[in-house]
């Protein structure tokens, strides 16, 4: 019988294959290339909001539970409509692409209003805080916060 498929292979969290290294993925990304948006969505409607009443979910490697991705740490984020999410500064990059819906962003003292489809770059070492304009706005991130993290750089900031 052949091995299965890895993007049925790890179908649920804290699910894994057992043997959970297949012979054939020794690679230091995820096994799974294919992260459908309808299973993010799945999984926001079955988790508690934070205290800012936003979401969010990181995208793993579900052999190692380390990022999906080597350099890259992948990350979806529902904010909410009703509240900014929690201001935060970093030493770490940013690459927001909208999903879905419509939201606002401010950096500092300015304001960045964004739709679906529209990408934009986060500035390190700024306040930032995200808002939804729309029940269905999503920003999919990506940073290299892991990559940070792991040579012990990572700086991080949260105004309460």
């Amino acid at each position: 019988m052949p091995p299965p498929r890895a993007e049925n292979a790890y179908t649920g969290a804290g699910i894994t294959p057992v043997p959970a290294v297949s012979p054939d993925h020794d690679k230091p990304y995820s096994p799974i290339f294919r992260y459908p948006l309808a299973k993010i969505i799945e999984a926001f409607e079955g988790m508690s909001a934070d205290a800012d009443g936003s979401r969010r979910i990181r995208y793993t490697n579900p052999l190692t539970g380390g990022p999906a991705m080597p350099g890259v740490d992948c990350y979806m984020l529902a904010p909410a409509s009703t509240s900014d999410t929690r201001a935060y500064r970093t030493n770490a990059n940013m690459v927001c692409l909208a999903v879905e819906g419509e939201g606002k962003s401010k950096i500092d003292d300015d304001t960045l209003q964004w739709r679906k489809n529209d990408i934009f770059v986060l500035p390190r070492h700024h306040w930032i805080s995200h808002r939804a304009k729309s029940t269905d706005a999503k920003l999919f991130q990506l940073t290299d916060r892991e990559v940070l993290s792991r040579l012990d750089y990572l700086r991080e900031d949260f105004r309460d």
